[in-house]
């Protein structure tokens, strides 16, 4: 257990994000995305600025667009540790500091990976990279992956490019 505990401490580092240099000035005067959101995942709820959520995502700029009053994280339902990942992510994309570590890398990952949030995917990578063992690297492939229809498992365009550089 100390060697165990005193892994997960060396390994986890704080960071914020680079920022992000996306225009958003197509949102000003939108209604659309100048009010808040519900991201729900399990039972915990965040409520979230539709503007934060769009500035760092195309996928969340076009699925905010119908205007939703609620959305469903489904991609992270019984997922260990999705509440307080997607909290580090959230806290993350408003501009706050957090520590990444064991305890949540998978969750981070997945959440940059689904919603396309390469400032956070890169952050990602480059703890894996620093931190790499044979644990970090099937946590992050783990969360990365996904099942065709025929059972074969591949791993998003997102992922690749980066793998490539």
């Amino acid at each position: 257990y100390f060697i165990q505990s005193n892994l997960r401490q060396v390994m986890s580092k704080q960071v914020r994000l680079p920022l992000n240099n996306r225009d958003v000035s197509r949102f000003f005067n939108n209604s659309v995305y100048n009010r808040s959101i519900k991201l729900w995942v399990n039972n915990t709820c965040f409520t979230c600025s539709r503007l934060i959520l769009a500035q760092h995502s195309s996928v969340f700029e076009q699925h905010l667009r119908d205007s939703p009053p609620s959305v469903l994280l489904d991609d992270f339902q019984n997922v260990e540790g999705a509440e307080s990942g997607i909290q580090d992510a959230l806290i993350l994309l408003y501009g706050g500091a957090v520590q990444i570590g064991i305890r949540n890398i998978s969750v981070l990952s997945k959440f940059a990976s689904t919603y396309n949030i390469k400032e956070l995917l890169k952050v990602c990578m480059d703890w894996v990279k620093h931190n790499l063992s044979v644990e970090t690297v099937m946590m992050f492939f783990k969360a990365l992956r996904t099942v065709d229809k025929d059972g074969v498992v591949e791993i998003p365009d997102m992922i690749r490019k980066f793998m490539e550089e």
